[in-house]
């Protein structure tokens, strides 16, 4: 997965895309506003879908709409990147769950760069064409389109289910919430290091120097918020006699660096753990997530709409199907990742790849909506022990 870059540090900033978008989405009306779409009169005495089970009343009357407007709108665009391996059981199940299977869903796994620099594209142009945007530790992403009047909302049923939950991850009920998370872990090959890791002390191994990997926290907004963390917990010192072990800041993305583990070129990197499982398995080669004691800051993939998205009735429909149960154990299962929702159950197998709750995983919790001056001392802090 790649990193979001900080506010400030990439093509476009939080300060400069709010001066830009703002105009712009005046022109654009509410999702689900073109047209009088919200407001006319639908036939739903036809509408029968798995979803509608159960559900009585106002509720059934809501569904049932969105699922007739969603056959006339026909299609969904789905942007994101991270869920590449749930992808094809999520739209299987989606369709299936709602009856559309005529609905054409367009989903594209982009690098986080890629999505940020698309929904700018297609904000300040007023040509809006994606309707549901999923992002990985970007909650000032997230942020900068709200306030710029760019996300709907939307408050969906299943909100309900993140009660309790929702501290430990980027999450703005309504506009953005988080259904799974990923953390910043030491990812190593236990036959090359069979000690395990369970302190971040443990990486002060001498045996460690220059075979250690850290995130670039000078331009990664993730791996900053991971930095923020931990020194909640840990010492200014514990880092500068990290400093002693030549750790690689910033050697790439969680693919790359679990990718140089396997072939040997780190013991351990310190990254986002969610493409061990694949990669071990892609690969043939064990590899081992150590779990610290001491916590981990908990990365959420956001999921929002867009305003004046083209298909508004069959986003909010996914809205609430990729903040379900369901939805959230297959993403847990097919992503290592870890569920937001407490009544998603991690599978023994991927038990050493990932925690199975924001409890298990020790989640240091975060204020990750902090204000640029914080933001900004807590990177000046690390560069200053490790450099720029």
């Amino acid at each position: 997965m790649a990193h979001t870059s900080l506010p400030g540090r990439a093509d476009w900033s939080r300060r400069s895309f709010l001066a830009t978008v703002g105009a712009a989405a005046l022109g654009l009306t509410a999702c689900g506003g073109a047209g009088g779409q919200e407001s006319a009169a639908v036939d739903i005495s036809g509408v029968q879908a798995p979803a509608l089970d159960g559900l009585t009343g106002d509720e059934r009357t809501r569904v049932a709409t969105l699922i007739a407007k969603a056959r006339s709108e026909g299609a969904l665009n789905w942007i994101t990147p991270i869920i590449t391996e749930s992808k094809d059981p999520l739209i299987d199940a989606f369709k299936t769950r709602y009856n559309l299977p005529a609905l054409q869903v367009t989903f594209e796994n982009l690098q986080t760069a890629q999505v940020t620099s698309r929904v700018q594209s297609e904000v300040t142009s007023r040509q809006i064409k994606t309707d549901v945007v999923g992002l990985n530790g970007s909650p000032s992403f997230f942020k900068t389109l709200k306030d710029a009047g760019m996300l709907e909302n939307y408050q969906s049923p299943e909100l309900k289910a993140y009660q309790g939950t929702e501290k430990y991850v980027s999450f703005d009920p309504g506009y953005w919430a988080s259904p799974i998370a990923v953390q910043y872990l030491p990812v190593y090959n236990p036959k090359v290091w069979t000690t395990g890791v369970s302190s971040w002390y443990d990486l002060l191994d001498p045996r460690l120097k220059g075979k250690l990997s850290w995130p670039g926290v000078p331009s990664s907004e993730s791996a900053l918020l991971m930095y923020r963390g931990l020194r909640e917990v840990l010492p200014l010192s514990f880092f500068q006699s990290l400093k002693g072990n030549a750790p690689r800041v910033g050697v790439g993305n969680s693919t790359v660096a679990t990718q140089m583990v396997s072939q040997g070129e780190l013991t351990i990197a310190v990254t986002q753990s969610h493409t061990v499982h694949n990669t071990a398995q892609q690969l043939g080669i064990p590899l081992e997530v150590g779990f610290p004691k001491e916590g981990a800051v908990l990365d959420g993939w956001s999921v929002g709409i867009l305003t004046g998205c083209p298909h508004p009735s069959a986003a909010k429909l996914f809205m609430d199907f990729i903040l379900s149960q369901a939805a959230v154990q297959t993403m847990v299962e097919k992503q290592a990742a870890t569920p937001v929702r407490e009544d998603v159950k991690m599978p023994a197998d991927l038990a050493h790849f990932a925690p199975a709750s924001p409890a298990a995983a020790h989640a240091i919790v975060l204020d990750q909506l902090a204000d640029r001056k914080t933001m900004q001392a807590s990177r000046d802090e690390f560069v200053g022990v490790f450099g720029g």
